[in-house]
């Protein structure tokens, strides 16, 4: 058969994703439930914006006196980035839908939500995205430094030179 080739810089990416999932994401203030305007903000009340980890966000879709109660686009790029640094570990082409992700959680939380800034948790799940998308480029750990790398050995995790 083969010597095994194991990209570990993949598997690397993916542990970061999955790690950065728990970290905080945004911090974002909650407007008083029946406040009929997500305008009027802090602006009347202090109200102190807290930490959002992507498990919080998704936690609070399903919360009906959250403002993020129900959000349909939320919810399926949250799940996205967590399918994707989830498939990390088998294919470095996980890092799509988790770039993808990433992003589209930046667009729609902007848009949806009162974000005062971005935490490190989004920092970190971008840099995981681009490590498992350069491993397929540049694929690095056991097995790789014996001949030619074939597609195959590039699209997966877990191979036989």
């Amino acid at each position: 058969m083969g010597n095994p080739r194991i990209n570990v810089l993949c598997i690397v990416g993916a542990m970061i994703g999955i790690t950065c999932i728990l970290t905080t994401w945004a911090l974002v203030t909650e407007t008083p439930p029946g406040w009929p305007d997500k305008t009027i903000r802090t602006k009347a009340v202090n109200i102190q914006p807290s930490g959002w980890s992507m498990l919080d966000a998704l936690i609070a879709t399903l919360n009906p006196s959250s403002n993020a109660y129900g959000n349909a686009e939320l919810i399926a790029y949250i799940l996205m980035f967590m399918g994707g640094a989830a498939a990390s570990f088998l294919t470095p082409l996980g890092g799509v839908p988790q770039l993808a992700g990433a992003i589209g959680f930046y667009t729609t939380s902007q848009a949806d939500l009162f974000v005062h800034d971005f935490g490190a948790g989004f920092v970190i799940a971008i840099v995981s995205a681009a490590i498992v998308l350069t491993s397929i480029v540049w694929p690095m750990g056991v097995g790789y430094d014996k001949g030619p790398i074939d597609l195959r050995a590039r699209l997966l995790t877990f191979t036989r030179a």
